[in-house]
């Protein structure tokens, strides 16, 4: 049974797993129907395109402000 799980230490799979919470924060505002921000259909807003939006404001996300700041609470709880 454990062979059908060894999937999940592929290195892509595992780094999606890391970014999991960014891109669930970050999706709403991509997926969501251009029209309630005042904006026309565009085509980057709709589905698939919309996911190359919200992973790439989520790396951006979780390398330039989670990750420092779990760093900065590892330092705060050794201290």
């Amino acid at each position: 049974m454990l062979g059908a799980y060894r999937f999940l230490n592929w290195h892509w799979v595992s780094r999606i797993g890391v970014l999991s919470y960014s891109v669930y924060i970050w999706q709403q505002i991509f997926c969501t129907n251009p029209a309630v921000f005042g904006l026309p259909p565009v085509w980057w807003l709709s589905f698939p395109a919309w996911l190359i939006g919200a992973f790439s404001v989520a790396i951006m996300s979780y390398y330039g402000l989670e990750a420092p700041l779990l760093r900065l609470r590892t330092r705060f709880r050794s201290a």
